[in-house]
């Protein structure tokens, strides 16, 4: 039997959706009534979509002949870590690429509050694998900050490759006079 729910959230109040761990609650066996207090008296109308800050509901469940005891399930809203986006400036090689060290600016996206994974686009499918050496013309890529217990939404980080000056060699002469 679950004693807890965990969601992560930007704020502090989460829609949990209590009927998802009912077939735990139950054991396969009966229909499970969500409730506000120990005592069984204040029922939650919504199960599937319950709004609520951290606190505390109780289950019952009934086989049609008799009812269980209420029991404790602690739901925890646990808010989402939050990323800085940053802007990384490098001068490009003569395919206006550069080798970014990503891993220089973690500390200044997740501000020191979690680990942080790269990755290609927004969906999170394409992990970049060595971010300690990312080549890569200008673009943006995605960072995700986890905390120990959420990840953070993907934050933008634009990587933009300035072009480097080319320095024309001249010769200079003088006259003697």
């Amino acid at each position: 039997t679950p004693t807890t729910m965990d969601i992560c959230q930007e704020s502090e109040e989460a829609t949990f959706n209590l009927t998802s761990v009912d077939p735990i609650v139950s054991g396969g066996n009966g229909i499970v009534y969500w409730y506000l207090d120990p005592a069984a008296t204040n029922l939650i109308n919504n199960p599937s979509e319950f709004l609520s800050g951290s606190t505390t509901v109780y289950a019952v469940v009934d086989d049609n002949i008799c009812a269980s005891e209420p029991v404790e399930i602690e739901l925890i809203v646990n808010l989402k870590p939050e990323g800085l986006p940053t802007i990384l400036n490098l001068c490009g090689d003569e395919n206006d690429e550069a080798v970014f060290d990503l891993i220089s600016i973690e500390d200044d996206i997740s501000a020191g509050n979690g680990s942080v994974d790269w990755y290609l686009e927004m969906e999170l499918l394409n992990p970049i694998v060595f971010p300690g050496s990312f080549l890569s013309p200008t673009a943006i890529i995605y960072a995700v900050v986890f905390d120990g217990l959420c990840y953070a939404d993907p934050i933008p980080i634009q990587l933009i490759v300035d072009p480097t000056p080319v320095a024309i060699p001249i010769t200079i002469t003088a006259c003697d006079e």
